[in-house]
Parts: structure tokens; C-alpha cells; sequence
């Protein structure tokens, strides 16, 4: 097979890469499993990063845990989140027990405080990659556990057994790469092999926000049981600091967009020389099927397609409210639909975002609203928001009671919507129903953001920060000519959202009911600007950028 490794990057034809992270979305799963396995943009990106590094030729190889149970999202009455977590089922997945060399099922025994934990291992192909998943339900309990010890002991333990994997399914690789710093314990216990010593480490951080930077207490160290040498790697001040040792034993470092990559070098300038940047990626996969061939799309074409899954997602945004609110509503498919479906974060800054201007965006056209910006025109639009808050983060479960309150309002019900039930069957009706996609995070603090770029390759048109990945692909729309292809707010508040909501809603509307071709016609420029951001594309970046590299340093 020729493949593209084969054609342009021979040096690294049948080198052999470890990809190491503690969450990843595979659609191979059912609903629950898969739910219970990621829980954001990282997870979805490992999955798609399998397909794309399969598809250019790359020999990949996953480790990740595999979790006992799923969190499940409820409302109370008094418009509350409650998690729960449910058990899963994974009888019936397409997953396959491994063996060891003398044929019995493998089980890893890992040391963590004194205690040896046994991990089963199984195995699943993500888009032909394989994934080993290490299981013990009492290790994997959870996937990012508000218990800061039980997540030290997942990390540990997660990179001890992908470690220890190698000999026991006599797997012989040439990179690791480590995605986020809860895995540099394996990176730390594979160069301890004679033959890896040298062995590059590729290091992908996702994130600047120091929050998502994995910390322990400084004496936790001893809980890792590794040799000593390697506390100096960890050793920050106060605390054992799992990215700044990830960045010391890399051998190269990419933030996850050029931006991020700059971020990233001025957060740690004295490794800033190692540090570089490669824009993320998103699958095929989240397109229509029907727009997955370029040459096939026009702007009609794609105005019909998006009809047909917008009617999708209204149902499933029917089928929520009716679930989670006992509100029987049938959302108007006539009216521009608005969506943000995210992890909610402080720094993504949803509710912030909106909580001065909602009643004026879902308002009736041509009404004025009183607001703290002065009187605003109601611009006839539908919001739909979904989203998770961490159980253990209070002002981002504020955030969920004020959308339900929206939800359940006299003056937003059926123009508001929060829909509950966060998973990957949401996500999907997002990129490819809802016309206006939204993303507010503050500058500087979204490594990349790929929720943008699932949208844009659906012929969706984003509102967005000038930040992150958004803003190296995407062009500011001029509604007069219909060039460009996102509304970007900037300057960054609620006014220039609310402004760029309206020039969106008028160009909209003046299609739905005027027949004016323009919004046609920018649907399919941020049509074409996605299909830039296909994932094989980000993983030919990290082929000649990333891997060659890191591979040429150690000879």
C-alpha cells in the first residue's frame, strides 16, 4: 500500500507510535459506554486523531483507561444539576479480551501506596487503530474524579500498566506521545528500559488555563513510586507539577493552534525553544454524509442539506425539553437556530456572555428590549445551550440553574432551550442542524476549540472569539458582498455578540423570506474554509512537523 507516509515522509514509514491519553470518544461503542469514556474536546480529538493517522499511513497504537461508570446529567425541580453516575454495560461493545503469551486473559499488576491492583486489558479498533483500554473498576472508576487522590492513582497507574504493556503483548514502538500530562508516568517508566532510553517523546498540551494543568502536593511523590531521579522532572515550588515535567522530558512540545503554540512557549520560556504549535483536526465523521464530497456541494444543495438535519435537531431538542422539563414544545424550523454546546468552563464564558442580551436575541423581530446596553431590537432567533458543569464546580453549576430558568421562562419558553443529556448523539445534531454556532471564550485561554470547526465543515456559520484555531482558517463575513465565511467578536463582549447575532439573523431572514442569495452563499464559504480543517490534514502536520523532528533530534 503507498501510502502518504509513504510518499512524503519515508523515514518514518514503519516507525511505531505509543499515543497515550486518559479519555477518548469511540463511536465503535454504544451510547453509554461511549459517554462514560470522554468528556470533552480532548477526548474527541484522540478519537479522531486515530482515523487520521491511520489514513496517512501512520502505525498507531492507543493506550487509555476504561471507566466503570458514565455521569449522568439531571435537573432538579429547582432547576439544579445533579450528576449521577450509572454503571456501564460493556457486554455486547465490540471490544475483545487481550491475551498474554501463554494464552490466558492479561492482567497487569500495578503497585499504587503499597496496594497491587489487578488490570484486565481489552482491546478495540478505533477506525482500524488499536486501542488497548485497561480496566479495573476500582482504579477507573470515573473519568476525571473530583477525588484528587483517586486521580493521582488513575494517572500513575494508567502509565505503569501502558508501560508494562509493551513486554506483555510484545509491542516494540519508536515515539511515545503523551496527550495532556496525566500520562507522563508511562514516559518516566519506559525510558527506565535500556532500549527506550533514548526513545522520543512527543508532549501535546491542550490547554493554557492553569486550571486544567495537573498539581498534587509535593509529598504525593512518594505515592507515584517511581525512582527518585525524577522528582526534580516533577518538583514545582509547592507542589509536583505534571506539565512541567511533560514539557522537560519531551523531546518536542505542540500546543493544539499556532496562537496556543505562542501561549504556550511565553508560559514556559526557559523550554520555549521546544515548543511549537499544530492546529487540531476533526473527522470527516461529523459531516452530513451528503457533504463529505466537495466537488457535490453548492450553495443550494448545502441550504437543503441543512434543512434536513436542522429538522433532526429540533426534534432532538423537542424530545429534551419534554425529558428533562416535562415541557411539550415543538421548535419553529423556520427560524434560525442557534447553538453552544461545550463543556462549560469560567473561561468559555457562556452564561457571562449571554445573560445581558438573551431576551433581545429570542426576542420578536423588530420589538425593542430594554437592556443594560440601552434598547435593542429583538432579533427572532432560537438559542439552544448544552453542556456539563464539573460536579465540584459551583459557579458553572449556577450557570446550568440560570438556563433552565430560561428554559422554563413564560418570556423565552420555546425561543431558549437547555438540553440536558450531554453526549456524542448531541454533539452530532450541533454540527450539522443548527445554522449559527457560537463560541465565547476569552482570548488567549482556547488552545484551538474544534466545535467551530465541526460546524463550519456542515456549512454552519460561526460566531466566534478572535482566538485559538478559529481565527487561522475562518475570514470575517462582509454581508454586504458575502465574502468570508464566521462573525469573529471583536472587539470581545456581550455588545459586539449581540451585534454579530443580528447581522446574522437579518441575513438569514432576509433569505427564509425575501429569497436573497447571500446567505446561501456564505454558508458555503464557511462550507469551503472547513474542509481545511479535515483531520488528515493535522495529521500530516504532525507527521513532518512533529514526529520527523522529534525523530531526526535523537540521531
Amino acid at each position: 500500500m503507498n501510502s502518504w507516509i509513504d510518499r512524503n515522509v519515508e523515514e518514518l514509514k514503519d516507525k511505531k507510535i505509543l499515543y497515550l491519553c486518559m479519555e477518548m470518544l469511540m463511536p465503535e461503542l454504544s451510547m453509554h459506554a461511549r459517554s462514560g469514556n470522554f468528556k470533552g474536546g480532548l477526548g474527541i480529538l484522540a478519537g479522531d486523531t486515530m482515523e487520521g493517522l491511520k489514513k496517512i499511513g501512520l502505525d498507531v497504537t492507543a493506550v487509555i483507561p476504561m471507566y466503570k461508570y458514565e455521569w449522568i446529567q439531571n435537573i432538579t425541580e429547582d432547576n439544579r444539576q445533579e450528576i449521577q453516575t450509572k454503571e456501564i454495560d460493556y457486554s455486547g461493545e465490540p471490544i475483545e479480551i487481550v491475551h498474554s503469551q501463554d494464552s490466558k486473559p492479561l492482567v497487569l499488576n500495578i503497585e499504587f501506596e503499597g496496594k497491587r491492583y489487578p488490570i484486565k486489558v481489552y482491546r478495540l479498533m478505533r477506525a482500524g487503530v488499536p486501542v488497548y483500554l485497561l480496566h479495573n473498576p476500582e482504579v477507573f472508576d470515573v473519568l476525571y474524579t473530583g477525588d484528587r487522590k483517586q486521580r493521582l492513582k488513575q494517572e500513575v497507574i494508567t502509565g505503569k500498566a501502558a508501560a508494562e504493556l509493551l513486554n506483555a503483548v510484545n509491542l516494540n514502538i519508536d515515539f511515545i506521545h503523551l496527550n495532556e500530562a496525566h500520562t507522563v508516568t508511562a514516559a518516566c517508566c519506559i525510558k527506565e528500559r535500556e532500549e527506550y532510553s533514548k526513545i522520543p517523546i512527543l508532549f501535546t498540551t491542550h490547554t493554557p488555563v492553569e486550571a486544567g494543568m495537573e498539581k498534587y502536593p509535593a509529598d504525593w511523590f512518594k505515592s507515584m513510586n517511581i525512582p527518585e531521579k525524577y522528582f526534580e522532572l516533577f518538583h514545582s515550588g509547592e507542589v509536583i507539577d505534571f506539565t512541567h515535567a511533560a514539557l522537560k522530558i519531551s523531546s518536542l512540545t505542540n500546543g493544539v493552534s499556532k496562537e496556543h503554540g505562542e501561549v504556550t512557549k511565553n508560559m514556559f520560556l526557559p523550554l520555549r525553544n521546544k515548543i511549537i504549535g499544530i492546529t487540531n483536526g476533526s473527522s470527516r465523521s461529523w459531516q452530513a454524509p451528503e457533504l463529505r464530497n466537495p466537488e457535490n456541494v453548492n450553495p443550494e444543495m448545502l441550504w437543503e442539506t441543512t434543512k434536513k438535519y436542522k429538522k433532526k435537531a429540533m426534534e432532538d431538542a423537542s424530545s429534551r425539553v419534554k425529558k428533562y422539563f416535562g415541557i411539550d414544545i415543538k421548535f419553529d424550523e423556520n427560524k434560525p437556530a442557534v447553538g453552544f454546546f461545550r463543556r462549560f468552563a469560567g473561561y468559555k464564558k457562556q452564561y457571562p456572555m449571554f445573560k445581558d442580551i438573551i431576551h433581545a436575541v429570542c426576542g420578536e423581530r423588530g420589538k425593542k428590549y430594554h437592556t443594560v446596553f440601552g434598547e435593542l431590537v429583538g432579533l427572532g432567533l432560537q438559542v439552544f445551550a448544552g453542556g456539563m458543569a464539573h460536579p465540584s464546580d459551583e459557579e458553572r453549576k449556577e450557570w446550568v440553574r440560570h438556563f433552565c430558568e430560561w428554559t422554563k421562562s413564560e418570556e423565552l419558553k420555546g425561543k431558549f432551550a437547555f438540553l440536558p443529556g450531554y453526549n456524542h448523539d448531541m454533539l452530532m445534531h450541533g454540527a450539522r442542524g443548527y445554522e449559527i454556532w457560537v463560541s465565547t471564550p476569552e482570548k488567549n485561554q482556547e488552545a484551538c476549540g474544534t466545535s467551530d470547526q465541526r460546524s463550519a465543515m456542515n456549512g454552519n456559520i460561526n460566531i466566534s472569539t478572535y482566538t485559538g484555531g478559529a481565527r487561522e482558517y475562518l475570514s470575517e463575513i462582509n454581508p454586504e458582498s458575502a465574502d468570508g465565511s464566521a462573525f469573529f467578536i471583536d472587539p470581545y463582549d456581550a455588545r459586539t455578540l449581540y451585534r454579530k447575532l443580528e447581522i446574522a439573523s437579518n441575513l438569514f431572514y432576509n433569505c427564509i423570506e425575501g429569497g436573497e442569495s447571500k446567505c446561501k452563499k456564505i454558508k458555503h464559504n464557511a462550507y469551503l474554509a472547513g474542509q481545511n480543517m479535515i483531520i488528515e490534514n493535522m495529521a500530516k502536520a504532525y507527521a513532518s512537523e512533529f514526529y520527523l523532528k522529534a525523530l531526526r533530534l535523537i540521531k
